[in-house]
């Protein structure tokens, strides 16, 4: 009787045993097979209300693209406007200060001023002619020669040698101040054609004795 009852007491605790393993594997079962479900499931986030996925299915509207199109305009004419502004401030920046144009006057050398300026010409030689050069030396080619009284146009007045042109636009050439009389005249009493040749002009102060109508 004793005998038997061990017997049965171990055959209970190898059934509970059983019993408790065979609860792990179906815990351990279902966890395995929640994990591979979790792996596989896909999360299904709605695009927002039905004429929201409609628009993205359409694209963007015609007004849509004009105002996209009308901003990508406005951003590169912006940018086109600070390029040109960069670029002009950058040339004020490097421009000559001494740089005029007009009747404004720059100082050159000692007591000369360069102008633009108008005169008019004629010949004050005792000789018979003036030689009339090609360049603004004496030993340079004569291009001419032009008895005294002749008068024209100068397109450049120099310290010692000046630019002219005759009345008739059949000489132009190179003459020596020594031989001109100068008379500064308005920008209208020259011709337009030849108006667009003048160039500034050295012009020495009065108190040098080289004033304007002076007869050199």
């Amino acid at each position: 009787m004793r005998h038997g009852s061990r017997s049965l007491i171990v055959m209970m605790v190898l059934y509970l045993l059983m019993a408790v393993a065979g609860g792990l594997l179906v815990k351990q079962s279902e966890s395995r097979a929640a994990a591979e479900r979790a792996q596989h499931e896909v999360t299904v986030v709605s695009p927002g209300t039905p004429e929201e996925i409609e628009r993205l299915l359409d694209g963007p509207s015609a007004e849509e693209e004009a105002a996209q199109t009308e901003a990508l305009l406005d951003e590169l004419l912006r940018a086109q406007e600070e390029k040109e502004a960069a670029a002009e401030e950058e040339a004020e920046e490097t421009q000559d200060p001494d740089f005029v144009t007009g009747n404004a006057a720059l100082e050159v050398t000692g007591n000369a001023t360069e102008q633009l300026q108008y005169f008019r010409f004629r010949i004050t030689t005792n000789q018979n002619q003036l030689n009339v050069r090609k360049e603004p030396k004496a030993d340079a080619e004569i291009v001419a020669m032009l008895p005294a009284g002749t008068t024209g146009y100068v397109l450049y007045r120099g310290e010692e040698w000046s630019e002219i042109v005759t009345d008739d636009s059949t000489v132009n050439g190179y003459c020596s101040n020594d031989y001109l009389f100068f008379t500064e005249v308005e920008e209208t009493a020259f011709p337009a054609f030849i108006r667009r040749e003048v160039r500034p002009s050295v012009v020495i102060k009065e108190e040098e004795g080289m004033g304007i109508g002076d007869e050199n």
